[in-house]
């Protein structure tokens, strides 16, 4: 499908600049591989940069200035550079972005294999912890004990998850047209159309799939 190819673009694109610069290096054209590379380079820039607008908005200017920690001084610095920028931002989200690693549960923490979704094991450990019953390991600190004993799922009431098509309709007509439905930009307009027609035979296909992820709780 188009959506599908449009979503694997950047994908195709590199496969295929990769095998021209291996091409181009097997004729001893270093030059030409080389400047390949820079492409692709260029191309990886302006894609982050292309990220970097969005998330500001139409409205606000790009990033042109940076404080950051100066480490030669220990005081502060301010990068002006869109190169020097671009690189700061990237080593700094590599590390922050990566904090999680390193906890109780994370991919390099002592908790780790009890919960790795590669191990068939690990369905029923979790479902040991969410009913209390889980040992944790030997080296496990009293906060990690008591971080499980919390993990405990207590039911009390079954939630009611039936759904009421008149209810459903109802909903978008009141929610404002311009409301993002998601991180996507799209907007509840086209839902707030369907819910005014006569003919509820569309609407009623929504209500359906939304309706189906409550009922086996697959949303």
């Amino acid at each position: 499908s188009y959506k599908g190819i449009q979503s694997q673009a950047r994908t195709y694109r590199d496969k295929f600049l990769n095998q021209r610069a291996k091409e181009l290096a097997e004729k001893g054209n270093g030059d030409i591989a080389r400047a390949v590379r820079q492409i692709k380079h260029h191309e990886r820039l302006k894609r982050d940069y292309a990220s970097i607008r969005h998330g500001y908005g139409i409205s606000k200017p790009g990033l042109a200035t940076l404080d950051t920690p100066d480490p030669a001084t220990g005081g502060r610095q301010l990068l002006t550079r869109a190169d020097e920028i671009h690189e700061y931002l990237l080593r700094r989200n590599e590390t922050h972005y990566s904090q999680a690693t390193f906890t109780t549960f994370g991919d390099v923490g002592p908790g780790f294999q009890y919960i790795n979704p590669d191990d068939p094991e690990s369905d029923a450990r979790i479902d040991a912890m969410l009913e209390g019953v889980f040992e944790p390991w030997e080296s496990a600190s009293t906060n990690v004990r008591e971080f499980l004993q919390e993990l405990k799922c207590v039911v009390t009431a079954e939630m009611d998850t039936t759904l009421s098509f008149a209810e459903f309709k109802q909903l978008f007509k009141t929610i404002p047209e311009n409301t993002a439905s998601s991180v996507s930009g799209l907007h509840y307009g086209h839902y707030r159309v369907l819910s005014k027609l006569e003919d509820d035979s569309l609407i009623r296909v929504l209500f359906d799939l939304v309706n189906i992820a409550f009922v086996t709780h697959s949303p």
